[in-house]
């Protein structure tokens, strides 16, 4: 047990930190556009892969996977280099963010398709991304990135400093517990992982001259959080009190950020402004925690029989 913990929760957090510390607080490398525009990034996709791997197991992943979750993994592998080519193109701009968001974003639903053969998602004959989900679903995934992608690379480059990866670390952490309400309690470790990252994100941003998370940071963590939030809906079975927009709550609560950059903020001191943006993020993530507390502590776990649910039993 203890040795489960260190390899997917510890080590994955501290390689994430590490590589915050080379990107943002060692001087050399932080004058280097491309290197502190991709560590936030980096140190998410290093931390997410090396927590899968410490929960199921060190091995090359199939493409396409034998079992759905295996996307997960190829697509957290898929951030590293995602991140460091965006983190090159800083200088691009219009329309260069809107149609690389769009792009991976049908990309990532097409992915069954793509490795269908002669079978069609339209018919139901191919293996969807993840159980239940339609022609209409990997549309609605689709857009969902797409428009993730381009409003959290925008607001990344006109906030700078702890704001986002604190934003961040409130989502992740609302998904961790609605995934522990739903009963996967390996995707609970990978939101943990992932809100712990964002976090220490925040205090180097605090303390390493206000580095932004730049495209690379913005485009891996709003894959991760869209692409986990939804694989944890239709890989479980959720308890009947647990909403669907729950997880729109959880998810959506970086973008609150959007419209709170205005004159009004901008008038405000910046500390001040900095605690009204956290609180703003905070309260539909601290709703959907007090909500789930319930089906955590009590008998409101999942029933499902997803192959996943068997991953619960090491931890019984």
């Amino acid at each position: 047990m203890l040795k489960m913990i260190l390899l997917s929760f510890v080590l994955p957090v501290f390689t994430g930190a590490g590589v915050l510390a080379f990107g943002w607080l060692c001087p050399p490398l932080r004058k280097v556009r491309w290197i502190a525009s991709c560590a936030f990034g980096v140190a998410l996709a290093c931390a997410f892969a090396l927590a899968y791997f410490g929960e199921m197991g060190y091995m090359v992943p199939a493409v396409p996977p034998t079992r759905s979750e295996g996307w997960l993994i190829v697509l957290g592998l898929f951030c590293l280099p995602l991140s460091i080519f965006l983190a090159c193109t800083e200088d691009k701009d219009h329309p260069w963010v809107e149609t690389t968001g769009l792009v991976l974003g049908l990309l990532i639903a097409l992915l069954p398709a793509l490795f269908a053969g002669d079978k069609s998602v339209f018919d139901g004959s191919a293996k969807p991304l993840f159980p239940d989900m339609g022609a209409l679903e990997h549309g609605a995934l689709a857009l969902e990135i797409g428009l993730g992608f381009i409003l959290l690379v925008r607001l990344s480059t006109i906030r700078s400093g702890p704001t986002i990866p604190c934003a961040l670390a409130f989502a992740f952490l609302g998904g961790a517990a609605l995934s522990m309400a739903s009963g996967w309690i390996s995707l609970t470790i990978l939101f943990g992982v992932l809100s712990a990252v964002s976090a220490t994100g925040g205090l180097f941003a605090r303390f390493s001259g206000m580095p932004m998370i730049g495209r690379g940071g913005a485009s891996v963590a709003a894959i991760l959080l869209i692409l986990l939030s939804t694989a944890c809906w239709y890989k479980t079975t959720a308890p009947d009190d647990l909403q669907w927009w729950y997880w729109v709550l959880v998810a959506g609560s970086p973008f609150l950020l959007v419209p709170l950059e205005n004159r009004l903020f901008a008038k405000m001191p910046d500390a001040g402004a900095f605690w009204v943006r956290m609180v703003v993020v905070a309260l539909p993530v601290v709703y959907v925690i007090v909500k789930a507390l319930p089906m955590i502590t009590g008998d409101g776990g999942s029933d499902a029989t997803d192959e996943m649910d068997e991953m619960m039993r090491m931890y019984q």
